[in-house]
């Protein structure tokens, strides 16, 4: 990429800066084509509708808001020089915010963050210290390449940026993260309930086992019926600390 377009991206990463709850993120889409106007000659009047159409209501999911930024700046500069009506371009970020915001808002908090920090707890009780730094560059390492990726792809693709988005499949994603989420949160379970109490040299504890497949089953049937992951999660712990006052 050239040096404008890692202008572009470098703000793309602060979008949310200045969120507003009247028009969302504008203000932060905005700012982030601006460098666009300097590679070309533009009028006052194409100057001035450039920003109308763009500090207009603007809201999605931040982490997928560099591709609808790389397609864009694409659409903007299609034609050596910035569009006086721009319908299109506006057409093209309304249809695309909304779907953005709903797949990166499961995937990514609703399911990536927890089971990145479901596996950072587990990797405390195996006496690392590293979890914090585990979470902060599994977690950031994998978004920042999804927004570096989608800005790339949507500037290269234009019209079309979307089909990288599309190829992710992040609902499948999502789903399959929330499964290994249970299975570590299960995990976690034995470890805290019969490492921590011995339970697990004696193991013949048929109160134990039953509570285990209990909990096991509850976790199931609350992500069956569409419980927050993240929420699942904090019940564990409290489930947790109520078993290892009991046993």
């Amino acid at each position: 990429m050239n040096p404008v377009l890692w202008k572009i991206f470098f703000r793309s990463l602060f979008i949310q800066s200045s969120f507003n709850e009247k028009r969302m993120q504008n203000l932060g889409f905005a700012f982030t084509i601006i460098p666009v106007l300097g590679g070309l000659q533009t009028s006052d009047s194409q100057t001035r509708s450039f920003f109308i159409r763009h500090l207009q209501r603007f809201n999605t999911h931040p982490y997928l808001a560099s591709a609808i930024a790389g397609s864009t700046v694409k659409m903007e500069t299609e034609g050596g020089q910035i569009s006086i009506s721009g319908e299109e371009i506006v057409s093209f970020k309304n249809a695309l915010a909304p779907p953005y915001a709903a797949i990166g808002d499961s995937f990514f908090w609703g399911a990536l963050r927890t089971f990145v920090a479901i596996s950072a707890v587990l990797i405390t009780f195996c006496s690392s210290t590293w979890s914090p730094l585990a979470f902060f560059f599994a977690y950031g390492i994998f978004h920042l390449y999804i927004r570096y990726q989608g800005f790339r792809q949507g500037y290269h693709l234009g019209r079309q940026g979307y089909d990288y988005i599309r190829s992710l499949d992040m609902p499948r994603a999502t789903a399959q993260l929330r499964w290994l989420s249970l299975f570590f949160i299960a995990i976690l379970s034995v470890q805290v309930i019969f490492f921590s109490s011995g339970y697990l040299e004696s193991g013949s504890s048929l109160t134990i086992r039953l509570g285990l497949l209990l909990l096991v089953l509850t976790f199931y049937y609350l992500i069956r019926w569409r419980v927050p992951t993240l929420l699942i999660f904090y019940l564990a712990l409290v489930m947790i600390f109520v078993a290892s006052i009991i046993w």
